[in-house]
């Protein structure tokens, strides 16, 4: 992950983990957000992969956690702070999973099965 929210001395990062067909998010940030706070933080995550253009399939296991580095806890209740908070959720989610399909090369395993990366020279052409 890497940060992508300051407010007030607070930082959030994101990692996304694909294992097969199950894909986990981890949320760490160092806001002192009670436990309701940060479950409400980790259903942000599906934003963040709609964002990308990624949708949910029955059965795709996806799941996501979320959890503070810090022993105090909770965040002021309104919707400022939270709001900030669940925005730079979802664009630590989007940007996550763009940094892992840029960062995707291509490779050739068993039998000659290839995964090719994405080419990233066709972005501008997207874009």
């Amino acid at each position: 992950g890497r940060e992508v929210f300051v407010a007030h001395r607070t930082t959030l990062s994101i990692h996304p983990a694909l294992c097969h067909w199950l894909n986990r998010y981890v949320v760490a940030t160092d806001a002192p957000c009670s436990p309701s706070q940060l479950a409400r933080v980790a259903r942000r995550v599906p934003f963040g992969l709609a964002r990308t253009g990624t949708t949910c399939a029955a059965g795709s296991g996806d799941f996501a956690i979320a959890f503070s580095t810090v022993r105090q806890m909770g965040l002021p209740d309104t919707d400022d702070v939270l709001d900030e908070l669940f925005t730079a959720t979802v664009e630590a989610v989007e940007e996550a999973i763009l940094n892992a399909l840029l960062q995707a090369h291509t490779v050739t395993g068993k039998d000659g099965n290839t995964l090719y990366g994405f080419p990233v020279e066709r972005l501008a052409v997207l874009w």
